[in-house]
């Protein structure tokens, strides 16, 4: 399984938003109150049955699986199935939270900065040493 930093409500509002869909407009497209949408996405409440949650995956373009990962309470839990589009835009998403956050020193940041860009060029080495 791989790493997720996002919960639900933070899946559901950063996958509208790379839509372009207001929660109005994920209402009409899933057939899910916007008063629940909003319940979903402010409160962290979660989906209890799997029609509600597939028809989000459905809206957002990304497996049902994904946005029930580690959710125990959702309709569904097992692993992440994303396209590779999505998962880019999610990491991005965290690593930009992660770095405007302004209780995370900013030392710990520049850390975690020198971790992604030495981890790019291992993987670029690799594959040029592969080929």
């Amino acid at each position: 399984m791989e790493v997720d930093f996002l919960e639900l409500n933070d899946k559901i509002k950063a996958l509208r938003a790379r839509k372009g869909l207001t929660q109005k407009a994920l209402s009409e497209l899933t057939g899910i109150s916007i008063r629940t949408i909003i319940n979903y996405e402010t409160y962290g409440k979660v989906p209890k049955n799997r029609k509600a949650l597939e028809a989000l995956a459905k809206a957002l373009d990304v497996d049902v699986s994904y946005l029930a990962q580690d959710k125990k309470d959702c309709a569904l839990s097992t692993d992440d199935r994303i396209s590779e589009e999505t998962k880019t835009s999610l990491l991005l998403y965290d690593a930009t939270s992660f770095i405007s956050n302004t209780n995370i020193s900013d030392k710990r940041k520049e850390q975690f900065v020198l971790s992604i860009n030495e981890a790019y060029w291992k993987f670029l080495s690799k594959q040029r040493k592969g080929k």
